[in-house]
């Protein structure tokens, strides 16, 4: 299998919301979010289409395969307003670079696909990357847990309900620690 990674184009958005579908957590049932994961922020096509800068495609053998949607932090839109003053809880007003989405067709998961397009993003990077992921009960997202810590993220910031239950984390990965 050939990955190749490219920048987003306009022509790529209807794959881009059929990915963010497959994975969106109300459309899963309890055993596919357990082994494949799920997205809480599958955003409308118009959001996408602003940011197709910031959008990496992974495809395979010319398939599509996969899309990150990452941000330095002096270029993040107000989607991610929530997220950027989380980030900055934990480091300040220092720059970061934000991993908002990673999602893998089904099918091209456990192919490296998300790694390569991940290793794309840290490489070189010289400021802390940040992966915001959902963590309420009873859908914990350990797919994306053991994922980011694979590729070196460890859990920052945590987030709880009134219960005292985690709701949601923030793994940080550094390049000290890569």
């Amino acid at each position: 299998m050939s990955t190749t990674l490219r920048s987003a184009r306009k022509e790529d958005i209807d794959h881009l919301l059929a990915i963010s579908s497959e994975h969106e957590l109300k459309t899963k049932n309890p055993e596919r979010i357990r082994a494949e994961g799920f997205l809480v922020s599958a955003y409308p096509r118009e959001v996408y289409q602003r940011n197709l800068k910031h959008i990496t495609i992974a495809e395979v053998n010319g398939e599509f395969a996969g899309f990150t949607l990452t941000f330095p932090s002096e270029e993040t839109p107000p989607e991610v307003a929530p997220d950027v003053a989380r980030i900055q809880t934990v480091i300040g007003a220092a720059p970061f670079f934000l991993i908002k989405q990673v999602a893998t067709r089904v099918k091209f998961q456990k192919y490296g696909v998300g790694r390569a397009m991940y290793e794309r993003h840290l490489s070189g990077q010289k400021v802390p990357a940040f992966a915001p992921i959902v963590l309420q009960p009873p859908n914990r997202n350990l797919v994306s847990i053991a994922f980011h810590e694979r590729m070196g993220f460890k859990q920052a910031e945590s987030i709880r309900d009134e219960h005292g239950d985690e709701k949601s984390g923030l793994w940080c990965w550094t390049p000290a620690e890569s």
